[in-house]
């Protein structure tokens, strides 16, 4: 090639073509380290696209030596970018970089496939690209502009334009791709979708209106789901009337603890309202609510295989059987909130279903503040095995049998509560001497710890007296109604 049409490429066209062009381009274009795969396909894009301004310039020139200038200077930013001192800033560079990214990066093992698939199309184009165009300026005369069309077609296939005709997904349809850290969404959209397209730590937000779910959500990441703050009008996420929650929550194999945090939604129907499933013991599932309302399940409201649970200003109301149940070791946190009306009588009347507004057992930690559990068929609250139960400043009314019941190694603290209307007793320790109705003669006699002070516990001689006593066994445990010591 000339050696002086050669030096014009790499020195005029620079200065007088990639001042204007590469001035914004150059602050964006960063190194590997540090940098996210949304950065490296985005730096790849704005490359490509730059390269391909100057193969479509190639192809328009008037002139041999127009179209070798813009040629050349494709070539000359295959390995490094002009005018930028990045490393390894050029378009083959760029297009390595983020394939390694993709590969290094975890996705749904559909959209793995083709997120892998897809990089490897773009590094082969931007290759057959850059080749194209080393033969057109190594080549005098006639091929030159084939050599250019070539170049041109390879990188629109790049970048995934439709009218390259490779019909292969590119560099823009991978960002489209992309998990994306806050999404909105409508009731006729999915919200299924839209958790599997949501960035681990995301927001999903939800417009009011009714979620007709067709199956239950599945989530597996850390995330906040919510009720989008800039409409009116409730959020119901409506239930299937299958064996299936509305809300299934579970750890991936491949993560660590994940955090999900869901406000001001309502939650109708379903078998469970919330399905919590961490793994055997653990609590690497961490789920907040707050300010929501979950009701008129199958079984459950809210039932928590172990996890960590923080139920904050919410409404449980009207579950088939538990308001809250916690059948394996869990970390339960209940304040402000009200539970009521869970379990039918026909459920709770069978022997040996003990039904109640909160189940714990099985060395679950519950904690209840300042919460009123009201009308539940069975017990309010009932605690069994080593379950640990502190519960201050509450109100436990008006459930059909009793208030609290409480069976084995259980430790409980009670401080400060009110215990008014039950139909059997306010407290309950079950021993020989204090059996419920239909409950175990010889197995699950207390014999835990029991501490607290400041109960309001009453007796059938009040007006809004338990219905079988306020403490039984009553001496034992009458410290429970006197001042703090």
């Amino acid at each position: 090639m000339n050696h002086n049409l050669r030096s014009l490429a790499r020195g005029g066209l620079r200065s007088i073509l990639l001042i204007g062009l590469l001035c914004v381009l150059a602050g964006s274009i960063r190194g590997e380290a540090g940098s996210t795969l949304l950065d490296e396909l985005t730096t790849l894009a704005e490359t490509t696209e730059l390269a391909l301004y100057l193969a479509k310039a190639s192809v328009l020139a008037v002139d041999e030596a127009d179209a070798r200038l813009h040629l050349q200077a494709l070539v000359d930013m295959l390995d490094e970018h002009p005018g930028s001192t990045a490393p390894r800033s050029g378009l083959l560079p760029s297009a390595l970089i983020a394939r390694d990214a993709v590969f290094r990066s975890t996705f749904p093992s559909i959209l793995q496939v083709d997120f892998e698939n897809a990089i490897s199309s773009v590094v082969h184009f931007v290759t057959l690209a850059g080749e194209a165009a080393v033969a057109g300026v190594e080549t005098e005369g006639a091929p030159l502009p084939a050599y250019a069309h070539r170049a041109y077609a390879y990188l629109l296939a790049a970048l995934g334009a439709d009218e390259s005709g490779f019909g292969l997904p590119g560099i823009r349809q991978m960002i489209d791709w992309l998990p994306n850290s806050v999404i909105h969404i409508s009731p006729e959209q999915s919200i299924q979708e839209a958790v599997d397209q949501l960035l681990p730590g995301g927001t999903l937000y939800l417009s009011a209106g009714t979620y007709a779910l067709s199956s239950r959500v599945s989530i597996d990441k850390s995330l906040i789901l919510a009720k989008d703050p800039n409409t009116e009008g409730d959020v119901l996420l409506q239930g299937l009337d299958d064996d299936e929650p509305i809300l299934y929550l579970l750890r991936n194999q491949d993560a660590g603890i994940i955090h999900i945090e869901i406000s001001d939604l309502t939650l109708r129907g379903g078998q469970y309202g919330i399905s919590l499933f961490a793994s055997f013991n653990q609590r690497n599932v961490v789920l907040t609510l707050v300010n929501c309302r979950v009701e008129n399940a199958r079984e459950s409201g809210i039932i928590s295989f172990g996890g960590d649970l923080t139920i904050d200003h919410c409404e449980i109301r009207g579950n088939r059987e538990f308001g809250v149940l916690s059948p394996t070791p869990a970390t339960l946190r209940i304040s402000r909130t009200h539970i009521a009306d869970n379990g039918v009588l026909e459920i709770a009347a069978l022997p040996y279903r003990n039904l109640a507004g909160v189940f714990a057992t099985s060395r679950s930690i519950l904690t209840i503040e300042e919460s009123t559990i009201e009308n539940n068929a069975g017990a309010g609250i009932h605690v069994e095995e080593d379950a640990d139960l502190i519960l201050k400043n509450s109100t436990i009314a008006a459930n059909q049998q009793d208030g609290l019941l409480v069976w084995d190694h259980a430790v409980v603290h009670l401080q400060e509560n009110q215990f008014h209307y039950n139909g059997g007793m306010g407290v309950r320790f079950h021993s020989p001497a204090c059996q419920e109705l239909g409950g175990p003669d010889s197995m699950h006699h207390f014999e835990g710890t029991v501490s607290g002070w400041g109960n309001h516990i009453s007796d059938p001689s009040d007006s809004s007296g338990n219905g079988s006593g306020a403490i039984c066994p009553e001496q034992t445990y009458a410290f429970l109604i006197g001042k703090r010591p």
